[in-house]
């Protein structure tokens, strides 16, 4: 589960960047979402482990899947709605 949300996720966050970005400001905008995302990790990875430790580990993974899920739904409505407004 957890690696089918990470490739439904992946794609659509980049691809409205790309698409509501202005041109001269595009890779500043990549690169401060590639910071955001990998920078974030290590919160995500303490969230888990306290998850993991008050609940289970399969709780942890739960939880996990969910928050991912829910936010490739929401990135694929952002981007649906921009491409209709482009």
């Amino acid at each position: 589960m957890h690696n089918l949300c990470a490739l439904a996720d992946s794609p659509p966050p980049i691809t409205y960047r790309q698409l509501v970005a202005p041109d001269h400001l595009r890779s500043s905008v990549n690169v401060i979402g590639r910071m955001v995302a990998w920078g974030g990790q290590p919160f995500g990875a303490a969230t888990g482990a306290l998850i993991a430790s008050m609940a289970s580990v399969n709780n942890a993974y739960r939880a996990a899947a969910v928050v991912m899920l829910l936010t490739s739904l929401l990135a694929r409505i952002a981007l649906r709605q921009t491409r209709s407004s482009v």
